[in-house]
Formats: C-alpha cells, sequence, structure tokens
C-alpha cells in the first residue's frame, strides 16, 4: 500500500527534503527557494488540521497502454520501491503537457515514457491495483517542476493579484495579469480573474516562500472543467428538508420538488433567485455550492446528520472491488441509483434489453430477476428452485438517463439476499456478492 496521501502540509515537506542537501531553513524565514520535482518523501503526521484532498500524486513510468488503461510503475518517494498500477482513463482523465499546458492525449503516451499522474486514493485490491486517473502529466523533463493540482478553497482579490487558497491548506496560489491562464482544451480567453472557488487548477511555478502554507505565483494556469457531484440542487434540497421538516405532498402539475424549495426558502436555505430559476434545480450540484448550503445549516445549527447525506454522494463505484470508472451514479427520490448494465455485469451477470416492454432481464445462473422502466416492483427469484423472494419497493422506479437503465443500488442487497452487499465509505460505493 502507498503511504503517502500529502496530508502535511507543503512547509513540512519542503523543509524535509531540503534538509538532505542544505542547512535547515528557519520557519520564520521569508526568503524564496526554488520549487523542487514533486518527489519529495512526504510523512502523515502533523499538528495542523488540513482537509484532505481526493487524490494523490506521483512520478510513474509507463509499463504498457491500453484502450481504456495504463500500466505503470509507480514511485511515491525516494525511499520506496516501485509499484505497478493500474491507471483507469475515463472522460474525467484530463491529458496535459506538463511543458506547454496545452491538452495531449492518451494517444501521445509509449512504453517507457515518463508522466507525473494525480490519481484517485480509492483504489481496488486486486494485484496490480487499479485507480481512476484524474490529471497525467505528459512530457516530463527530469529535474524540472511539475505543475501542481490544487482544488481552489478560497479567493481574495486584492491589487490585480487574485489569491487562491487550496483546499488541503497546503498552498496559497497567487494568480496576476502575468499569469498565463487557459481553460482546458477549449478556446475560451480566460484571465487571472477567472479563478474561483470551487475550480480545480494545475498551476506553474518556479518560486515557493517558505512560509505556513507556502506560498508561490502562477507563472501559467490551466483551469480543469469542474467536477459536479452526482446529486442534483432539487435532490440536495429535498434530503435536507426531509432531514429538517419531513416529507412533503407533491402538489400536481408542478415539479416535484416545488414543496422543498418553498420550505428551503422559509428556512432561509436558498435565494428568491434559487427559487425562482427552476432550469437549476435539475443540474448536477458542485462541490462547492453544496458547502454553502452546509454552513448555512450549521450556522443556524439546524439538527441534520451529514453522514446520511454523505452517502449519497459518490465519487467511486467498485463491483467486488473492481473499480468501474464510468459507472456514475445518480439520485432520485433519496435513493442512490447505479446503472444496472455497467454493475450486474461486473458482477457476473448477464443483462439483456426488452425494448418492446421497457424491461431489463438479468440472470448469473444462479438467480434471475428483471426490471421494468416506471414500475417500483424488485424480486429475486431463484432459476433452478421454485418460488421467489416477495417482491418490494426500493425508494425509487428503474429510469433511464442517457440511454442507461438505472436502479437503486439497494436491489443488489435484495438479489443476494445480503443486506451487506452495498456498502458505502468516504463516498465510496462497493457493491460485492
Amino acid at each position: 500500500m502507498k503511504n503517502t496521501q500529502r496530508k502535511l502540509s507543503i512547509m513540512l515537506s519542503i523543509a524535509i527534503g531540503i534538509t538532505a542537501y542544505t542547512p535547515a531553513i528557519s520557519m520564520a524565514s521569508t526568503e524564496s527557494i526554488s520549487a523542487l520535482p514533486r518527489n519529495i518523501p512526504i510523512h502523515t503526521s502533523t499538528s495542523v488540521p488540513i482537509a484532505q484532498n481526493d487524490f494523490t500524486g506521483a512520478f510513474a513510468t509507463v509499463l504498457e497502454v491500453l484502450e481504456n488503461q495504463i500500466v505503470v510503475s509507480i514511485k511515491y518517494n525516494s525511499s520506496e520501491q516501485s509499484q505497478t498500477y493500474v491507471l483507469n482513463v475515463s472522460k474525467e482523465t484530463y491529458f496535459v503537457d506538463n511543458q506547454t499546458g496545452v491538452a495531449s492525449d492518451l494517444k501521445d503516451l509509449q512504453k517507457d515514457d515518463e508522466i507525473y499522474v494525480y490519481h484517485s486514493l480509492a483504489s481496488t485490491r486486486s494485484l496490480p491495483p487499479q485507480t481512476a486517473a484524474l490529471v497525467i502529466l505528459t512530457n516530463v523533463k527530469e529535474n524540472e517542476s511539475i505543475a501542481t493540482l490544487i482544488d481552489v478553497e478560497q479567493v481574495t482579490e486584492k491589487e490585480n493579484t487574485v489569491s487562491a487558497s487550496s483546499k488541503d491548506g497546503e498552498y496559497i496560489i497567487h494568480f496576476t495579469s502575468e499569469t498565463n491562464v487557459t481553460p482546458y482544451l477549449t478556446k475560451n480567453i480566460l484571465r487571472y480573474s477567472d479563478i474561483y472557488k470551487g475550480n480545480r487548477v494545475l498551476a506553474w511555478f518556479d518560486i515557493i516562500m517558505p512560509s505556513l502554507p507556502a506560498q508561490a505565483t502562477a507563472l501559467k494556469a490551466v483551469v480543469l472543467p469542474t467536477v459536479e457531484e452526482n446529486i442534483t440542487f432539487a435532490e440536495l434540497i429535498r434530503e435536507i428538508i426531509v432531514q429538517l421538516d419531513g416529507e412533503k405532498p407533491i402538489i400536481m402539475d408542478t415539479h416535484y420538488a416545488v414543496p422543498y424549495m418553498i420550505k428551503a426558502k422559509e428556512l432561509g436555505l436558498i435565494s428568491d433567485a434559487e427559487l425562482s430559476n427552476k432550469e437549476h434545480w435539475n443540474q448536477n450540484e458542485k462541490a462547492y455550492e453544496m458547502e454553502t448550503l452546509f454552513a448555512i445549516i450549521k450556522k443556524n445549527d439546524y439538527s441534520f446528520d451529514f453522514d446520511k447525506l454523505n452517502n449519497l454522494i459518490i465519487h467511486t463505484v467498485l463491483a467486488d472491488d473492481k473499480l468501474l470508472p464510468d459507472a456514475r451514479t445518480i439520485v432520485r427520490n433519496g435513493s442512490l441509483m447505479v446503472p444496472l448494465r455497467a454493475v450486474a455485469e461486473a458482477l457476473g451477470f448477464e443483462v439483456t434489453w426488452d425494448a418492446s416492454k421497457s424491461t431489463a432481464e438479468m440472470t448469473d445462473g444462479t438467480i434471475k430477476s428483471s426490471v421494468q422502466l416506471g414500475y417500483n416492483h424488485y424480486y429475486s427469484e431463484s432459476v433452478s428452485a421454485l418460488g421467489l423472494i416477495e417482491p418490494q419497493q426500493l425508494g425509487s422506479s428503474p429510469l433511464l438517463v442517457d440511454g442507461r437503465t438505472y436502479v437503486p443500488a439497494e436491489l443488489f442487497n435484495l438479489l443476494f439476499s445480503n443486506p451487506d452487499s452495498v456498502k458505502i465509505s468516504d463516498n465510496i460505493l462497493n457493491i460485492s456478492k
């Protein structure tokens, strides 16, 4: 297992890395130092309370390039032996040339290429382990600085400079009129003032100020597409109001979320503009938007179970510990929904679709079941024995979204007659037999 999850502040990391080569640097010093290649050993103990990123970074050597995977040899720091990993590549993996900041591509990679990869902290227990690749920096040169990936937690603007604090508390990056800011892959024109809270940004800099947190002025930056959560604004508000004030009856001929939105406005959770902007209701929330709501809940000291809501916010889906990089979840009527075919086939089921009946049928040779769009009716039946488990309702009917059939994740508890088949921890959904 890797032992680096980048929980230390960068100041401590810099001090550790430099001490091996130069005299100790005073923590009170304001002298700038050159940015170091990001292969400094990271330790896991710190007295500084910081938020944890959902990713880590490391140098890697390409061993094999497959269609949607890259087999690599990763070395997290100089004291560790190299480890083989399989990087799963999806539409949310961004390839960037470390020298130019221009988008690159999986097709640009060849065996023995040196890369720097930012990948999810979640990995499978298979050999070799698999993990989701978030950002892959190509054209990496020895002893040259690597672009730093940050999630912007807070932004302040002063004297033609935007200062962005990173989520994990390690950095304050300054963006000025001299910083070349570009968006990933698109031709939109950005300025330094277009850095906002919630952005995920790659920043290049040569000098780090030895402060806590470390500070640097970016020479260039690439703003990556903002990753949306798997829950819409309407579903988020519904879940909050159900906890605070109970379920609401549907108002006929209106959006199902109307009574929840009205109550949220009464409680001061949303504005008049958010109440009237029904187009936004069906859009997926971004992390920083959710945090704004949570801050209001905490400020008003409402009794709220954040863990219950957190179990709906899924970043990674596993099936029998195997990563399913394209199996994105959704939330409907407070129920966590998964793409049926992707999950069922990963668990050994054969799935067939009957378009005439809008029905998906599945079997693994031992048990069988079927689901029909629009019908909240779920069951499990033995292939060889008589009888079936009494049909149940599971919170939401099967849905067709972007050509994929979605079912409640808890269907698999029913199929396997095991209440623990579906497990959620740290925004990771793991469904097993």
